[in-house]
C-alpha cells in the first residue's frame, strides 16, 4: 500500500471517530426543538415589540432631532449672516481704527511740532521779557532824563523870561544912555580935538569868557552871562563866536552883578548873534 493510501485510511479513521463522538454528544444533549422554537418565537415577538417601541421612540427622537437640526441649521444660517455682518463691521472698524491711528499719528506729529514751537516761543518770550525789562529801565531813565530836561527847560524859560524883562529894561535904559552917549561923544570928540595925542586911553579889558543868554535882534542888544563879579566893566568889548567861527563884536553898556547888557557893534555878513553863542574879551 502506498503512503498516500495509508494517510487516506488514517484520515478516514479519524473522521469516523469524530463523527461517533459528535453523534454521542448530540444524543446526550438533544433538545426539544418545538418547545425551543415556540420559546424562541415568543421571545422574538417580545423582542420585536420592544424593538418596535424602541423604533417608535427612536423615530420620535429622530423627528425631534430633525426639528432640532432644522432649527440649528436656521440658527447656523442666521449665525453665518450675523458672522458675515460682524466681519464686515470688524473690517469697517479696522479701517476706522487704521484711519484713527493715522489721525493720532498726525496729531502726535502736530503736537510735537507745537511743543517745539512752544519751546521756541517760550525762549522768544523770555528774550522779549528781558528786552522789555531793559527797555523799561531805559524808558524810566529816559523819563527821568526828560523830567530833568523839562525842569532845566523850565528853568531856562524862566531865565529867558527874566532876561527878556531885563533886556526890555536895558532897552529903556539904553535909550537914555544913547542920549547921554551922544552928548558925551560930542564932548569927547571936542576933548580929543583939543588935546590931540595927549588924550588918555583907558586900560584894556581883562580876559573874560561869557555866554550869550538872550538876544534882541530888533534893538541889536544882547545879554551876557558875566557881570561885575567877573570883572566886566562899561565899555568892554567882546568877540562873539560859534564853534570857532567869528560871528560879531559887542560892547558892554550896562553892568550888573552876574550879567551885563551889550550892544551889537557889527556882525559877520550873513550871520546873526544867537542865544548860546560864546563871547570873550581876549579874541
Amino acid at each position: 500500500m502506498s503512503a498516500l493510501a495509508k494517510v487516506f485510511v488514517i484520515f478516514v479513521c479519524v473522521l469516523s471517530v469524530a463523527f461517533f463522538g459528535t453523534s454521542a454528544t448530540l444524543l446526550k444533549t438533544r433538545t426539544d426543538w418545538r418547545a425551543a422554537y415556540q420559546k424562541l418565537e415568543t421571545g422574538t415577538g417580545e423582542a420585536l415589540a420592544r424593538l418596535e417601541a424602541h423604533n417608535n421612540k427612536v423615530f420620535l427622537l429622530y423627528q425631534k432631532e430633525q426639528s432640532t437640526n432644522m432649527r440649528m441649521k436656521a440658527d447656523q444660517d442666521q449665525l453665518g449672516k450675523d458672522l458675515q455682518s460682524r466681519v464686515q463691521e470688524l473690517t469697517e472698524e479696522k479701517k476706522l481704527r487704521s484711519a484713527a491711528q493715522s489721525e493720532v499719528s498726525k496729531a502726535n506729529s502736530l503736537t510735537q511740532q507745537s511743543l517745539t514751537k512752544l519751546e521756541s516761543m517760550d525762549k522768544l518770550l523770555a528774550q522779549l521779557n528781558e528786552a522789555h525789562d531793559k527797555l523799561k529801565g531805559q524808558f524810566d531813565e529816559a523819563i527821568k532824563t526828560t523830567r530833568e530836561a523839562q525842569e532845566k527847560a523850565n528853568s531856562v524859560t524862566l531865565d529867558l523870561d527874566k532876561a527878556q524883562e531885563e533886556l526890555h529894561a536895558l532897552r529903556v535904559e539904553l535909550a537914555e544912555l544913547d542920549k547921554r552917549k551922544e552928548t558925551q561923544d560930542i564932548l569927547l570928540a571936542e576933548c580929543r580935538r583939543i588935546m590931540g595925542p595927549k588924550f588918555p586911553t583907558g586900560p584894556g579889558a581883562p580876559a573874560i569868557d561869557a555866554m550869550v543868554k538872550a538876544v534882541d535882534g530888533k534893538e541889536k542888544l544882547i545879554l551876557l552871562s558875566a557881570g561885575r563879579d567877573q570883572k566886566v566893566e562899561l565899555g568892554h568889548e567882546f568877540t562873539v563866536y560859534r564853534g570857532g567861527q567869528f560871528i560879531g563884536r559887542v560892547k558892554v553898556f550896562k553892568v550888573y552883578a552876574d550879567y551885563a547888557g551889550a550892544e551889537v557893534l557889527f556882525t559877520k555878513d550873513g550871520e546873526e548873534i544867537q542865544a548860546g553863542d560864546r563871547a570873550s574879551t581876549n579874541i
